[in-house]
């Protein structure tokens, strides 16, 4: 895996023992902003898991009994700031669910053999077109155009599990984070699972390392490579570039962030030329955009012309 991160060009290495320790108590009590962390007993019921005065419930993102997933599925979502809109990322509401002091959103993808899932996928299709009935028809459409695609493109099938584990203190209502989470899924035809009665099981699962334990029947349902990766968490926080010219835009959370536009003055060199084109309606600041570059590149000696 590291090897394929690195080929990728996706920077990461391997944890310490020190660190891994660290992260593993601190997965343990739901506690990554303290300096020190400290453990208590455990209560578990089929809602909720009780860790002292505080309190976490595991939400399983799909019931596998009943997988309520769009048939289409984006790797983005559109929301509206200010009647503009603006991409996101699909499961951006992780990091703004009310009350919570700690939210965990695992990721849990299996390669299997393609070999046998194909052969599996398969035979179940043979078995739904075996009893003519409407909804088993509808399933052996769904088979078939999974399989186009395969052949088509070389997809691969994975076997995936989402769950977030969200804990909050012991004077708030987790059915708060419960409504905000279901309401949110389901604008994007997402039913979370509201039979995630093995809370622990759950819990110990999500540990790092421990994702093997995830129950093959029952945690686990299969998808597509591409369809696994649009549910993952793809926010991060935007750094200043390492440039000597600095032109400041804000992100949507109203931090200032140092970017270079030229693409080519920076640490990273993006071009070797750059054409600006200012369009926007009348007193959108376009005057005032063109001068602010004009200033950085004159100040920076920089060759520019203005037509």
């Amino acid at each position: 895996m590291h090897d394929q991160l690195r080929d990728a060009g996706v920077k990461s290495r391997f944890l310490g023992k020190t660190e891994a320790c660290e992260y593993v108590d601190r997965f343990f009590s739901m506690n990554f902003r303290d300096k020190v962390v400290s453990m208590t007993n455990f209560k578990v019921d089929d809602e909720t898991i009780g860790m002292g005065d505080r309190s976490c419930k595991v939400y399983s993102l799909v019931d596998v009994d009943y997988a309520n997933l769009p048939s289409v599925i984006r790797p983005y979502a559109n929301i509206e700031v200010n009647n503009t809109s603006m991409p996101v990322d699909l499961v951006s509401i992780v990091d703004s669910v009310p009350g919570a002091d700690c939210v965990v959103f695992n990721q849990m993808v299996f390669v299997p053999n393609q070999k046998r899932e194909l052969a599996l996928l398969d035979k179940k299709k043979n078995r739904h077109a075996s009893m003519p009935n409407p909804s088993n028809l509808m399933a052996v459409e769904d088979i078939k155009r999974v399989q186009e695609v395969i052949a088509r493109e070389s997809k691969q099938l994975v076997y995936t599990h989402y769950n977030l584990v969200v804990a909050v203190s012991g004077d708030t209502d987790i059915q708060k984070c419960t409504n905000h989470l279901e309401n949110s899924f389901s604008r994007m035809g997402i039913h979370i699972s509201k039979r995630a009665y093995n809370q622990l099981e759950l819990f110990v699962n999500s540990f790092p390392g421990n994702c093997y334990g995830m129950n093959a029947d029952y945690d686990r349902f299969l998808t597509l490579g591409d369809a696994a990766t649009c549910l993952m968490y793809k926010e991060r926080i935007v750094h200043n570039e390492d440039t000597p010219l600095k032109i400041y835009y804000t992100d949507r959370q109203g931090v200032p962030v140092a970017i270079d536009i030229t693409g080519k003055e920076g640490k990273e060199k993006l071009t070797d030329n750059s054409n600006f084109f200012c369009l926007g309606p009348s007193g959108s600041g376009k005057s005032f955009h063109m001068h602010v570059i004009w200033t950085k590149t004159h100040r920076k000696e920089l060759q520019t012309k203005l037509t």
